[in-house]
This record gives C-alpha cells, sequence and structure tokens, in this order.
C-alpha cells in the first residue's frame, strides 16, 4: 500500500512535508517522494500523523460492546483503558474489537472481592499484580478518586509496581484526602521517589481548596519538582461517575464531591434533584451506542436500573484543561502535562482529534506538538516503540485528516484500512500485553503484542523529559 502525497507530520522523525508513505504486513517499509506500488491511495490535501493514541480512557462496560467502534471512528487508533478488568476487554475484543490496539491498566475494584480492601496489604497487592499481569494487563491502577483505599495500601502498590517495572497509574484520592489538589498533593508524597502516571490533572484543580488559578499555580509547581510524575489531561467540561447507591447513600466518593460543589443532598434525593433540575446528565450505554439523557427521560433511566447508571456532572473548568494543555515546563520546553486522553470510551467524550486540532487552528500549538500530545508522548511514556511515529519499521498505524473539518477521515491500524469517512471497518482488535499474558491471551485466540515496559519514559534511563 503506497499513501500518496498527503502532509505527513512525524515530530519523532522530524518530518512535515508532502510525501509518499509505504507500508507492508503491517510495518511502514518507505517514505519518499514519487513512489509507486499496485495499491495506492490518494492522500492528496490530507493530513498523516501517526496513528492517534487515547492515552486515557474506559472501554469495558456490561452493556459496551460499541465502544471499541465509538474510538476508532474518531480516528484513535491505539487506546489505554484505565480501569478494566483486563480480562473482560480481552473476551470482547476478537468480535468487537474493530482493529483496535487496547492497553489496560487494572484498576484495584470492588468487584474483586478476592483481592479488594480499603487497607489492601501488601500479600494481596502481590496476588492482585500477578493476577492482572497474567489476564494481560500493562499494570495497576488506583481508582482511589472514586473508590479510596488507604495512603499506606496506595504507597505498596506503587512500590510494588515499580519493583516489577511495571505501569503504576493513580487517580488522586485515599481515605484521608479527596480527588482534588490535596489529593494530588498525597499523591506525590505517596509516589516518593517511584514512577507513575498521575491520572488527569485537571480534574483536581476546581477550586475546592481555594482559588482556582492559585490551585494551578501549586498543581504546576509540584509537577516541576517532581519529575518522576508524569501526567495527563482531558479538555471535556463533562465528568462521568456512578451513580449506584447503597441504602440511599452513593458509592462513588466523585459523585458525593460534585453533589456537593452544587449544593445538593449528598444521596439519592440529591441525585434525583440534580436531574430533574439540569445539573445531573444521565450516561445510557446501549450495545450500539452511548450517550446522554436529560430530563425525565434520564430520570427513569437511573429509577429503571435501580441506580446502577452513570452520572453526568459539568464540573471540569475550561480555562483550566487549557493551562494543562498549554503549560510548558520551561518557557521555550517541552509540555509540563505529557499527554492528552478523553477519560472517554463509555463516557461520551470520544473527540481527542477534534479538540486538540482546535488548539493548533487558534494558533498556541504546531502541528507537530498536537502530534506530540496525542501520540509520540503517549507512545514513549507506556514504551510503545513501534508507535507514534512512522519512521522504518513503524507500526502502520496511521491518522489521516481532513484539514478543514479537523476531524479523521481514514484511518490504518496495522497497514489495514480501520475507518473510512466516519465508519469503522469490522475485524477483531489486539491487546496490548507483557510477557506474563502471552500465555492467557494465546489460549483466549486473541491476536497480542508484547510490550516490554521496562522501556517506558517511566524507567528507561537516560531520555530524560519529554
Amino acid at each position: 500500500m503506497i499513501l500518496k502525497r498527503g502532509k505527513i507530520v512525524d515530530p519523532v522523525n522530524n518530518v512535515n512535508d508532502e510525501l509518499d508513505i509505504e507500508f507492508e504486513n503491517g510495518k511502514v517499509v518507505n517514505i519518499g517522494k514519487n513512489l509507486s506500488g499496485s495499491e495506492e491511495f490518494d492522500a492528496t490535501g490530507l493530513w498523516v500523523f501517526p496513528g492517534v493514541i487515547d492515552s486515557h480512557l474506559h472501554i469495558y462496560n456490561s452493556d459496551t460492546t460499541c465502544v471499541f467502534r465509538k474510538v476508532v471512528e474518531t480516528g484513535v487508533t491505539t487506546a489505554i483503558d484505565f480501569a478494566g478488568p483486563v480480562r473482560k476487554i480481552a473476551e470482547e475484543i476478537n468480535e468487537y474489537g474493530y482493529g483496535l490496539n487496547v492497553g489496560c491498566v487494572e484498576a484495584i475494584s470492588r468487584n474483586d472481592s478476592s483481592t479488594y480492601s480499603y487497607d489492601i496489604t501488601r500479600p494481596d497487592i502481590n496476588r492482585y499484580l500477578e493476577r492482572i499481569l497474567s489476564e494481560g494487563a500493562l499494570g495497576p491502577k488506583l481508582l482511589c478518586g472514586h473508590y479510596p483505599i488507604t495512603p499506606r495500601a496506595i504507597a505498596d502498590v506503587i512500590e510494588e509496581a515499580n519493583k516489577r517495572k511495571i505501569i503504576a497509574t493513580y487517580h488522586a484520592g485515599s481515605t484521608e484526602n479527596g480527588s482534588d489538589l490535596n489529593g494530588m498533593k498525597e499523591a506525590i508524597e505517596l509516589c516518593g521517589d517511584n514512577k507513575m502516571i498521575l491520572a488527569h490533572i485537571n480534574a483536581y484543580l476546581r477550586g475546592k481548596t481555594g482559588d482556582v488559578q492559585d490551585e494551578i499555580k501549586e498543581a504546576f509547581s509540584l509537577l516541576r519538582k517532581h519529575e518522576n510524575i508524569f501526567s495527563d489531561c482531558h479538555l471535556a467540561v463533562m465528568n462521568g461517575c456512578f451513580g449506584k447507591c447503597i441504602d440511599g447513600i452513593p458509592e462513588d466518593n466523585i459523585v458525593k464531591n460534585c453533589l456537593g460543589m452544587y449544593g445538593l443532598s449528598i444521596n439519592q434525593e440529591g441525585i434525583i434533584k440534580g436531574i430533574k433540575t439540569g445539573i445531573i446528565k444521565v450516561i445510557y450505554i446501549t450495545e450500539t451506542d452511548v450517550g446522554l439523557l436529560e430530563g425525565r427521560e434520564a430520570l427513569n433511566y437511573f429509577l429503571e436500573n435501580d441506580t446502577d447508571a452513570k452520572l453526568s456532572f459539568a464540573v471540569n473548568i475550561p480555562y483550566v484543561a487549557a493551562a494543562c494543555f498549554t503549560e510548558k515546563r520551561t518557557p521555550n520546553g517541552d509540555y509540563l502535562i505529557e499527554m492528552t486522553g478523553t477519560d472517554g470510551g463509555y463516557i461520551p467524550r470520544n473527540n481527542l482529534l477534534n479538540r486538540v486540532l482546535h488548539y493548533y487552528a487558534l494558533g498556541y500549538i504546531s502541528l507537530e506538538d498536537a502530534v506530540r500530545k496525542m501520540s509520540s508522548n503517549a507512545a514513549e511514556i507506556f514504551g510503545l516503540k513501534n508507535k507514534g511515529h512512522l519512521g522504518m519499521g513503524a507500526d502502520a498505524d496511521i491518522t489521516i485528516v481532513n484539514p478543514q473539518t479537523l476531524n479523521a477521515e481514514y484511518s490504518f491500524i496495522g497497514g489495514e484500512l480501520a475507518m473510512k469517512k466516519g465508519i469503522a471497518v469490522k475485524r477483531p482488535g489486539k491487546m496490548l500485553t507483557t510477557e506474563k499474558g502471552e500465555k492467557f491471551l494465546k489460549e483466549k485466540n486473541v491476536a497480542y503484542e508484547i510490550v516490554n515496559t521496562e522501556e517506558s519514559k517511566l524507567y528507561k534511563k537516560g531520555m530524560g523529559r519529554i
């Protein structure tokens, strides 16, 4: 296959030019002028990027077999799921994967009764890590903003993950602090000298601990001081959280926080009032679609599902997201917050490429920086050495963009057409796993690619910051 006359933007290889690109057997084999082959694809007037990587989303829910498709239709070629369970994703990826490459960091979940405890011990932590790795995960997710565990247990999980040089990720919060600036400060303290990815920095900066501008300054100062902490942000106003109530009280700490922000009672009646007044939308999930419901329709869905429904509050502050997205580590240096994801998937905000490119259209970033933010940096941080660039031997994961609409027109994953004009092509996806997950995925007859997490930017010596 030869992609002809597209404007290739590949900052890793310092390419920004109208060129042809040839790929064969899923790999890039040539880039240059006037290439020819038996099959050609005309990309005249279009931008050709290394495949977009959504560095933080959520694929699995009991009814969300459509999420793979919804993500691929936005031009994403690789997704990192930030909760799992990885086993469920692997069980669905053959039938519903739409070619998507999926890596997973699996959350310590209340659904795993064999492991979960708010004060999980080291032996159980080690059993949890061995299980998730054996089922294909890249590392653990501390989902403590939603479901907190103790600071001691958090520090132990991060330390044990670092011993194995796997990907440790953390949604700030604990039994002592919430999902706010104080939780972020605690997360950094608990990490110590270890390495981790601290998720969605903008979500901790909502004015809960003081003036928002002061929170932003302090958060940025913390990230500058602690170069062992890697991070992402997302750009949507809406959030996603879990509405399930037990004896009339929400289980999810984020729901409790959001109810409090809006002055609603922190119980099921508060949720009902929020839905009725339009403060809260309800995320509907079917086998074919995800979206938002409002008003009476939303309330009926929430009650018909016995409160076990996803909720959405408009709590993310746009200028905070913009600050997190554009802030530099030094005035003319690299970005302070390296990655941009959606935190989407079954939360209906799967528009990473379009949101990022609007910053380019407004003159805040270059096309090269756009590619770094939504592809190259994530590839380096997660150790995906053959992704995020289009050099010789790179995976032929390619996102082709219409510069007028700033949307993806086509994508190729592993050299095969994955999306055309917003319609995904049905075929199995592929899991990104460590060597420990290989046996399980072979038994499931799932395509996989081995990732050496020791090659992650978190652990690889001599690479410095991005």
